[in-house]
C-alpha cells in the first residue's frame, strides 16, 4: 500500500506539473510516459552537466540557473517543443510543484 501512495505522490507532484505545462505551452508530446521519461533524462543530464559548468560548483544559484537551461534543452527534444517553451515548461512546472508542496505542508500537521 505504501508503494502505491508513494507512486501517487510522484505522479501528482513531479509528473503532472510537467504534463500540465507541456500541454498549455503547446508541446507535441505531453502524455504521462513521455513526461516521465523526459523528467528522468533531464534529471540525469542536470546531474551530469550542471556541476561541470563554470561557477556551478561554487554557486548554488548559478547551478540552479544552469539546471533550467539544461532541462529546457532536454524538454525541447523529448517533448518536441521549441526551446523557449521548453524553458517555460521547466519554470512553470517548478512553480506549480513548489505551490502544491507549500499547500500540502500547510495542511498537514507538524510532527
Amino acid at each position: 500500500m505504501g508503494i502505491v501512495i508513494a507512486g501517487l505522490f510522484v505522479v501528482i507532484f513531479c509528473i503532472y506539473p510537467v504534463m500540465f505545462a507541456a500541454k498549455k505551452l503547446g508541446a507535441e508530446k505531453h502524455d504521462l510516459v513521455d513526461c516521465l521519461v523526459a523528467i528522468i533524462v533531464a534529471s540525469l543530464a542536470v546531474s551530469l552537466l550542471a556541476t561541470s559548468l563554470p561557477g556551478a560548483s561554487t554557486s548554488a544559484a548559478l547551478s540552479y540557473f544552469y539546471s533550467f537551461f539544461i532541462t529546457g534543452l532536454v524538454f525541447k527534444f523529448m517533448l518536441k517543443a521549441d526551446y523557449i517553451s521548453s524553458v517555460l515548461i521547466a519554470l512553470l512546472s517548478t512553480l506549480i510543484r513548489y505551490i502544491a508542496l507549500a499547500i500540502v505542508a500547510a495542511i498537514l500537521p507538524n510532527t
